[in-house]
């Protein structure tokens, strides 16, 4: 069971128009079903829906899906590098003269 969401990129929107109260964490109140806004002590608002969607902005959605596309890269390499041994000591290699250059700088 989710017990909170919370983040400042994320965005709270009410049958596809945003929701523009009280920003903090979002609850769900099981006593009184309802999905909540907490944002301090004792400061909480029902959000008065039914059903709450929560988007990231566009740009964490860019910086997920490259961050996506960069791990199945790496994961690539990394198989490449168990079959092609030469594969894999070129990497370390450019790793070693990588970090003299930026040490350098």
């Amino acid at each position: 069971m989710i017990k909170s969401i919370y983040s400042k990129d994320l965005l709270v929107n009410q049958s596809q128009h945003p929701y523009n109260g009280p920003t903090g964490q979002v609850w769900w109140d099981g006593n009184t079903r309802s999905f909540k806004i907490v944002s301090g002590p004792g400061q909480s608002m029902d959000l008065g829906m039914d059903n709450v969607n929560l988007e990231f902005r566009p740009e964490v959605e860019r910086i997920l899906r490259w961050a996506e596309r960069k791990m199945q890269e790496e994961d690539q390499l990394d198989q490449l590098c168990k079959k092609f041994p030469n594969l894999d000591e070129a990497r370390r290699e450019f790793e070693v003269l990588l970090a003299l250059v930026k040490n350098r700088s």
